[in-house]
């Protein structure tokens, strides 16, 4: 999971892209308007059930709203291949995954314009 004001900021980028409104969202998810409110305000972060009930409601990537300046080192630091390190291969697609993350982003972001 990532800090509340990426995290809103991702939130209002998929509402914008799927035309959804607050309201329309609340009943989607079955969470009230005022709690929804505060993530986008970035007052908040959904709790796991919650986060679940989103992404899967939404249809999203597990890992839409995961940090994606943290995604490489957190894989880097996990207990992947031997000896905790990873190999050149895996890095790369690691880091093929990291740039379609990215472009996705920037294309929201020039739609959002």
């Amino acid at each position: 999971m990532q800090n509340k004001n990426n995290f809103s900021t991702k939130l209002l980028l998929v509402l914008k892209e799927m035309n959804l409104t607050q309201k329309e969202l609340s009943k989607l998810i079955d969470i009230q308007e005022a709690v929804i409110s505060r993530w986008i305000k970035g007052k908040t972060i959904p709790a796991n059930r919650s986060l679940t009930k989103l992404i899967k409601k939404l249809n999203l990537p597990l890992d839409y709203f995961e940090d994606t300046n943290n995604f490489y080192h957190n894989i880097s630091n996990s207990n992947i291949g031997n000896n905790n390190t990873i190999n050149d291969n895996t890095r790369i697609e690691l880091l093929e995954e990291k740039v379609k993350r990215l472009e996705l982003e920037i294309e929201l972001l020039k739609r959002k314009k």
